[in-house]
C-alpha cells in the first residue's frame, strides 16, 4: 500500500544579518581592546593583530551590505514571477521530483 507523497512545507529562511553583525562588532570590540592597550607590555610585538582586527571589521561591512542587498532582493522576488536566480530552485526541483514519482 503506498501512500501518495506530499511536498515538505518550505522552511524560511533565517537571516543572516544579526551572525555577520555580531560578528562585525566583535571584530572592532577586540580591536578597540587592543588599541587601547597598544603601549602595554602585553602588546609587545603583536602589532598587526589591530591590522587583522580592521580587516575583520571591514569586511563584516562589506558583508552586512552584502546579506541586506541579499535579502532584500529574495523579498522583492518572493512576489515576482520575473526574477530568476543563478541558482536552482531546491523547492522546484523537489516539487518535480515528486511529480516524477507518482
Amino acid at each position: 500500500m503506498s501512500r501518495p507523497l506530499r511536498r515538505p512545507p518550505r522552511m524560511p529562511e533565517p537571516s543572516a544579518v544579526p551572525v555577520v553583525a555580531g560578528g562585525t562588532l566583535l571584530w572592532a570590540l577586540v580591536g578597540v581592546v587592543l588599541w587601547l592597550g597598544r603601549h602595554s607590555g602585553w602588546m609587545a610585538g603583536h602589532h598587526r593583530w589591530l591590522q587583522i582586527c580592521a580587516a575583520g571589521v571591514g569586511l563584516g561591512v562589506a558583508g552586512v551590505a552584502y546579506c541586506v542587498w541579499r535579502e532584500r532582493r529574495l523579498s522583492r522576488c518572493a512576489s515576482a514571477a520575473s526574477c530568476t536566480d543563478s541558482t536552482p530552485d531546491s523547492q522546484s526541483e523537489a516539487d518535480s521530483n515528486i511529480s516524477s514519482a507518482g
